[in-house]
């Protein structure tokens, strides 16, 4: 918040990736997550967060495939021994 009381353009971009990305975090497991959820919960149009990962070098759909294989990579590491349809149901894949 004390980005967006700065008033600068470059702060309120920082503070609306981080709002998005928390978004991703928090609702990883939705399998329908997309653009328009997060721009909706980060309170900005519904292109700004293409906008906002395209200066990451990467997308909204890449951003959260990411995270979900990662989320998936850890899941199947542990030492109980999920099935694949319980990981990608747990992981936000559908």
């Amino acid at each position: 918040m004390a980005a967006i009381a700065a008033g600068t353009r470059a702060a309120h971009g920082a503070a609306h990736r981080a709002a998005a990305r928390s978004y991703i975090e928090e609702h990883l497991t939705d399998p329908d997550l997309g653009a328009a959820e997060i721009a909706a919960a980060a309170g900005i149009s519904e292109r700004q967060p293409s906008r906002l990962f395209a200066s990451d070098g990467t997308s909204v759909p890449r951003r959260i495939l990411a995270r979900r294989l990662h989320l998936a990579r850890s899941v199947l590491s542990a030492p109980r021994e999920p099935t694949v349809a319980e990981v990608a149901v747990g992981c936000g894949f559908t």
